[in-house]
């Protein structure tokens, strides 16, 4: 779970919005990692990247919830389960599937077709069990709150701008929750920080991106703001969205 496109991320914001549930194999794993580790999972997904391999994907809502079973990676959104812990998972996700007895009860997969870009779904068949080898960690709120910035149109940030209406202020521009508001030189840009201009200029931005916030993630602390320079995006990235982000 990557983007908001990915379909663990869609299913997953199904069940936060309540109108689907984990399946049932899923939801008993969730409830032991929720009493063995403390954190219960918003959901848990199955997914098979390469043929020989299938990973369990474990979401939790926040990511304080992964630090039960993980190692956080800096950007707050998923990483790598500790072996012994991974190892007392899968175990106890092959005891659940080993007492089912119809596979048709078992739970859909997905299937990554490696360098497509292309997803299929199929059902979990009994012999996958033998394939299932890492469990990752990730949280459904990192992924949420890029979906909300990346929800707001090209003409509503430029509309914001306009209402702003500093002379100074260029552009606006984000990739998920980073969010870099444009001013033309960098005399300007001295001139704004010691105005503290930039505080008043995020909150018009989270009162454009609320309307698009559906489970109140956002606020000033969990957006990453920044100012930056015509000037330096010019010189340095050609204008370029793409590597200025990467």
């Amino acid at each position: 779970m990557i983007t908001s496109n990915d379909p663990d991320y869609i299913n997953t914001k199904l069940i936060r919005q309540g109108k689907a549930e984990m399946h049932p194999v899923m939801d008993l794993l969730a409830e032991w990692v929720g009493q063995t580790y403390g954190a219960r999972p918003l959901n848990i997904e199955l997914y098979q990247p390469f043929e020989d391999q299938v990973f369990l994907q474990v979401i939790f809502q926040y990511p304080n919830g992964c630090k039960s079973i993980s190692d956080i990676w800096p950007n707050g959104s998923c990483a790598g389960v500790e072996k012994y812990d991974a190892m007392a998972i899968t175990a106890k996700l092959k005891e659940i599937l080993e007492s089912v007895r119809e596979e048709l009860d078992f739970p859909k997969i997905v299937v990554r077709i490696v360098g497509s870009g292309k997803v299929k779904i199929r059902y979990f068949q009994r012999n996958d069990i033998l394939k299932i080898g890492s469990v990752i960690c990730n949280n459904f709120f990192t992924v949420a709150l890029n979906d909300v910035c990346d929800s707001i149109a090209n003409r509503e940030l430029e509309s914001l701008v306009e209402r702003i209406g500093h002379p100074s202020l260029w552009k606006i521009l984000r990739f998920g929750r980073r969010v870099v508001f444009m001013v033309h030189t960098e005399e300007q840009k001295r001139r704004v920080i010691k105005k503290d201009k930039v505080a008043v200029w995020t909150r018009d931005f989270i009162e454009l991106a609320r309307h698009y916030d559906e489970f109140g993630y956002l606020t000033e602390q969990t957006l990453s703001i920044e100012i930056d320079t015509r000037e330096r995006f010019k010189k340095e990235y050609n204008e370029n969205m793409f590597y200025y982000f990467r």
